[in-house]
């Protein structure tokens, strides 16, 4: 299964992004390893709730929301990891220009700041380190670390370097100018997110409510969803329902969804 999978990712260009997600989340599993969990949990939740004698509506929502887990959780984690790094990069930055102003290269400066600090942003700036001492430009190797991140504060970073080391100035205070710009984002951030909870919140509800009623109606009683499923109509009715919803989901999802 995970060897089909890995077919699958490598055919597929489209799905890079999920692997980069992956990375990214920093589980010790593949991209390829995550996606076979998602199809063995996918074909165990069609087949047991097939043996049961499930509707047939039922049994693709189950299979398309339990299957869908371990990709959802993969997901959360990279989230989770990068905020986290987001959250840890201005102090390193801080440090890294009190390293710089002290007189230490910056490559140097690097590894030991990495090895002050613990969590993600210390495991991805010592692996920087690391492709610096084995030869790799420091400006490349934090290019692919603001990618493989998402992270366009690092992109800055790098390009701080390369300019430093090709014309020189003044590092630190460009260094000290980025972390000062990232905390106070970071502080604008927060003030949005704290003024936008409802609206979140109450999108997220009356996304989930609906499927949710549908189920536990099905299980109760599934004679009065069958009526509703047996005829074109119904159908007709009920994917018309479930496109209004994700409609107006993405809609409120986009409306506070404030870009800081």
């Amino acid at each position: 299964m995970e060897r089909l999978a890995g077919r699958v990712l490598q055919r597929r260009p489209e799905l890079f992004r999920f692997v980069g997600l992956v990375e990214r989340s920093g589980l010790d599993v593949g991209a390829a390893e995550v996606v076979a969990a998602a199809m063995v949990v996918g074909g165990a939740t069609g087949v047991l709730l097939t043996v049961l004698g499930m509707p047939v509506m039922l049994v693709a929502m189950a299979v398309v929301c339990l299957g869908s887990l371990p990709l959802l959780a993969a997901g959360v984690a990279a989230r989770r990891r990068r905020r986290r790094f987001a959250a840890d990069l201005p102090g390193l930055l801080q440090l890294l220009a009190g390293a710089v102003r002290a007189g230490f290269p910056v490559s140097q400066a690097l590894m030991g700041v990495s090895d002050e600090l613990t969590g993600p942003v210390s495991d991805e700036f010592r692996r920087v380190a690391s492709e610096s001492g084995l030869g790799r430009p420091l400006p490349e190797s934090l290019s692919a670390l603001a990618e493989r991140m998402g992270s366009d504060d690092v992109a800055w970073v790098g390009m701080a370097i390369e300019l430093h080391q090709h014309a020189g100035g003044n590092l630190a205070e460009v260094l000290d100018t980025v972390a000062h710009t990232i905390t106070q984002r970071e502080r604008l951030r927060a003030e949005v997110a704290t003024l936008t909870a409802e609206g979140r919140i109450s999108a997220l509800v009356l996304g989930l409510l609906p499927p949710l009623l549908t189920g536990v109606i099905t299980v109760v009683n599934p004679g009065y969803v069958a009526s509703l499923l047996d005829e074109p109509l119904g159908l007709a009715m009920v994917v018309g329902a479930a496109v209004a919803m994700v409609v107006g989901f993405v809609w409120m999802h986009r409306i506070v969804g404030i870009d800081v």
